[in-house]
């Protein structure tokens, strides 16, 4: 994992200057007032560092975004942007040979690490179907998901600490969430855990490491 991040920041920095670049001649080729304006680079460089370069988690999420989704162009919407930011992305990465790209526009990951280390969405009927399978219990409709670990250990609801049980259901889709939005796979801190969120994450993607401090 280590290796792959160090990959990736290195990335990072390259498409940071391969943007910086396509702007640069962009601005000037394109945008009249700019040039209306005589403008020096400096000033223009200046202007994309503090305007338009993003962090490395968002560069992940983007990435995420190309990799995963079956429609790349699908980008557009789920990133709340334009094609703009999408083009750039896939010549980079195809570039880079991180992704080939096949003449209908689906995309595919060479860098198979990259799948461990930027985790994968999954629904949530694929998470409760690897839950059924690794704990190997059957799960009613409607169950509380306490009741999905009763086998290993009997766990109550403590009314002291205001404690009210979802349905499992209901977790699995909280764990849906979670892996739509979370750019890195590593190590997560819950602060308290009564609804077992955090041990259904792992079950769902086992690169996902998992803490956990709760008083009960």
């Amino acid at each position: 994992m280590e290796k792959t991040e160090k990959y990736l920041r290195k990335l990072y920095k390259k498409f940071v200057e391969f943007n910086r670049k396509r702007f640069l001649i962009d601005v000037r080729e394109n945008a009249t007032t700019v040039k209306d304006l005589k403008l020096s680079n400096r000033v223009i460089n200046e202007f994309y560092k503090n305007y338009y370069t993003f962090p490395f988690l968002s560069f992940l999420n983007d990435i995420k975004l190309i990799i995963y989704l079956d429609n790349p162009l699908d980008f557009i919407k789920e990133s709340f942007t334009e094609d703009w930011n999408l083009w750039p992305y896939l010549k980079f990465l195809k570039n880079e040979k991180v992704i080939k790209i096949s003449r209908t526009g689906k995309v595919s990951l060479l860098k198979k690490e990259i799948g461990k280390f930027i985790p994968r969405p999954q629904s949530a009927k694929e998470i409760k179907e690897k839950v059924k399978k690794k704990l190997k219990i059957k799960i009613k409709e409607k169950e509380f998901v306490l009741n999905l670990f009763k086998k290993f250990r009997k766990f109550t609801v403590k009314g002291k600490w205001d404690q009210m049980p979802i349905s499992a259901d209901s977790a699995f889709l909280v764990a849906e969430k979670i892996l739509k939005y979370i750019p890195k796979n590593g190590k997560f801190l819950f602060i308290g855990d009564d609804d077992f969120i955090s041990v259904i994450l792992t079950l769902a993607d086992p690169n996902i490491e998992a803490f956990v401090i709760d008083a009960d």
